[in-house]
């Protein structure tokens, strides 16, 4: 295992504690509490305008019955979608506490895989960048919010990102997330190498896929919008020790619900594809 001192890169930078936006402008601090919380997160920056003036914001309510889903094998072009994750021969396990960039959004625990895991979307490839977690759930399904959420981030080649969520509710022990919650860095702001951790993010997958498909964005500052989500309908299950064991270190991490504007929510049913367990 190696540690090292967490280096920010991308669109936001941190130095000395503080954060910085790509033209050397420092960015303030932001939290899920009342005095910077995300109904005061467009009036800490001009640059986090969009938490307040945009119109596809994320989280959203999710309705939609699976009867109703398109077979994803057999929709359109702009419905294709397959996961492509492989096990990764390594990891690095972050405790955020700070904004960092566009990809890594802090408070929450994270996880860097190694390795080409996937998703092709509508015909194009997006990169397996990292995955946390959030508690509550951000999303809500048909009015019903669960104990956590997992978002998994991937980025194409042109930069554009889509966000897999899925649900998490208590009930059996998860064996891929007893290994990750075995290796929690002592500290925030470190990350911690774990070579000898192969742990593959199909592990996550349910057996049975239906998607909520819509137009979104980043759930925290500066809420970039053009996000594409797929939130998975079907619950994963954490047992409630897990659950627990995540709300030691972040409880309340999560966006509330924003308006849905007129967007359009699709639903799919996909087949696992080649996402191992």
């Amino acid at each position: 295992m190696h540690r090292a001192t967490w280096l920010f890169f991308g669109i936001f930078a941190m130095w000395n504690g503080a954060t910085f936006a790509s033209d050397g402008e420092p960015l303030p601090h932001w939290s899920y509490a009342s005095d910077d919380g995300p109904t005061r997160w467009a009036d800490l920056s001009p640059k986090y305008a969009l938490c307040r003036e945009g119109l596809r914001q994320s989280p959203i309510d999710l309705v939609g019955s699976p009867e109703g889903a398109i077979e994803g094998d057999n929709a359109a072009g702009s419905e294709r979608i397959a996961f492509e994750y492989r096990p990764s021969p390594s990891l690095r396990i972050v405790r955020q506490s700070h904004i960092a960039d566009v990809l890594n959004n802090g408070h929450t625990i994270q996880i860097n895989p190694e390795g080409e895991s996937a998703l092709d979307l509508d015909g194009e490839r997006f990169r397996l960048v990292q995955y946390h977690f959030h508690a509550p759930s951000e999303h809500t399904l048909d009015g019903r919010q669960f104990p956590m959420e997992l978002h998994a981030v991937h980025q194409s080649a042109s930069g554009e990102l889509a966000v897999v969520g899925l649900f998490i509710e208590s009930g059996a022990p998860h064996p891929a997330i007893a290994k990750l919650w075995a290796h929690i860095p002592e500290e925030e702001g470190l990350i911690d190498h774990h070579e000898d951790v192969e742990i593959s993010p199909g592990a996550f997958l349910p057996n049975t896929i239906h998607l909520y498909r819509y137009s979104g964005s980043l759930t925290t500052p500066p809420c970039s919008e053009k996000v594409r989500w797929a939130v998975i309908a079907e619950p994963i299950e954490f047992s409630q020790e897990q659950i627990e064991t995540f709300e030691k270190f972040y409880s309340g991490n999560n966006r509330p619900l924003q308006p849905l504007n007129g967007r359009k929510i699709r639903m799919i049913e996909v087949n696992r594809g080649t996402g191992d367990k």
